[in-house]
């Protein structure tokens, strides 16, 4: 027969537990304790769930401990990337402000370069009136000469007259052209970021 003080094991044990044996060894516990008993046994129960309470609070102590530095390193990532993302809308203001700027000096250069362009059209028209107004001028010296010059003074003041309006008209692109670069220079220049 098992032993007493192996009940509680035995009751574990299949075997046991299908021949009836744990009721008999529950029920000769229960009938033959006394009062004294009683108290020995609700004081180790009590015992037993003090301690359990107890282990199970100093075994949870180490995990509350890391479960608050685990809220504290989480509140210190918070305020980390609350930073960095205020850092980064700074950054990103910065960087439109520049680009602002940016597009606002390249507006005026342009502004600047189209009165350029419109200073250079009206010097290039008063060039070209000016070269109308000579070949004019020496149209008409021919006419007069025409009639009392002989043919040999006017047909060289004819080759004259077309070679200064030649280099009048190529003086005139060469001027324009150069106007036209000096211009470009000067707008990227201007529109270049400082």
């Amino acid at each position: 027969p098992p032993q007493p003080h192996m009940a509680g094991v035995a009751c574990f044990d299949n075997r046991f537990v299908n021949s009836g044996f744990c009721s008999r060894v529950i029920d000769h516990v229960v009938t033959d304790m006394t009062p004294r008993a009683y108290l020995i046994a609700a004081l180790a129960l009590a015992l037993l769930v003090f301690a359990g309470w107890t282990g199970t609070k100093i075994e949870r102590a180490p995990w509350l401990l890391k479960e608050s530095a685990w809220s504290r390193d989480r509140t210190t990532l918070e305020s980390q990337i609350a930073a960095l993302r205020l850092a980064a809308l700074a950054s990103e203001q910065a960087a439109r402000a520049r680009e602002q700027a940016m597009n606002l000096q390249i507006t005026e250069a342009k502004t600047n370069a189209e009165k350029r362009e419109k200073t250079l059209r009206l010097a290039a028209d008063a060039a070209e009136s000016a070269a109308r107004g000579l070949r004019g001028d020496i149209t008409a010296a021919l006419n007069r000469l025409s009639g009392s010059a002989a043919a040999a003074d006017h047909r060289a003041l004819d080759a004259a007259g077309h070679a200064l309006g030649e280099c009048a008209d190529q003086y005139r692109a060469l001027a324009a052209e150069a106007d036209r670069i000096e211009s470009d220079r000067t707008t990227l220049t201007e529109a270049w970021p400082r």
